[in-house]
């Protein structure tokens, strides 16, 4: 969902393969300038938490998979002295939105607090929080433009794999990449028909 999500937003997708080391997802953080990161549950947030110090340009944390102490987990994470009563997504609003307490996490974290720059503001949503807010905002028409603004060679996603110095490398991949991956997938299949006689779906793991 997130994926092409992003993808049809023309957004840029940093996808972070998890046999990679912590270090190597806060250096994939830090090097991809990432503005959003997405988790699959609240667990592996506690793990990257102590990369934040080095990530300045992050603003958001997305959680796909919540208990049901979401709520007061939450709470906990966002507890700076913060009216958190508030809907967590009333971003638009002119009140500062409830942020993640880095300072404290950090500390939480046992991680020293030299870095020399902090995220100003990281907020916290669950993926249904997200979903809700979209299917407020959708209409087949909203998502033609979308469609409509996307280049062939737009940078859609960077991909980073091991590098010659121990740090991983992102390759930067255009949607006409992608589309030419599936096009040659699709002409090694015999007997494949084009258009609607067929539906096929190739994706890699993430």
């Amino acid at each position: 969902l997130a994926d092409f999500g992003s993808l049809l937003a023309g957004l840029i997708d940093v996808p972070i393969d998890l046999s990679q080391t912590l270090d190597n997802i806060g250096f994939i953080l830090r090097h991809s300038e990432a503005k959003v990161l997405i988790v699959s549950d609240i667990d592996l947030l506690a793990q990257v938490i102590p990369y934040f110090g080095s990530t300045p340009k992050l603003q958001t944390v997305i959680v796909a998979n919540i208990s049901e102490d979401w709520e007061v987990k939450r709470t906990q994470l966002l507890a700076c002295g913060v009216d958190n009563n508030r809907s967590a997504l009333s971003v638009t609003s002119n009140s500062s939105p409830a942020c993640l307490c880095i300072p404290l996490l950090l500390c939480q974290a046992k991680q020293e607090l030299s870095y020399p720059e902090l995220p100003q503001c990281v907020q916290l949503f669950s993926l249904d929080e997200v979903r809700v807010r979209g299917k407020k905002l959708w209409s087949e028409k909203r998502r033609q433009k979308l469609r409509s603004l996307i280049s062939p060679q737009d940078l859609a996603t960077i991909v980073y794999i091991a590098g010659d110095t121990g740090k991983p490398k992102g390759v930067m991949l255009s949607h006409e990449n992608i589309s030419a991956d599936i096009l040659t997938t699709f002409k090694s299949i015999p007997n494949l028909q084009p258009g609607a006689p067929e539906t096929i779906l190739s994706f890699l793991p993430l």
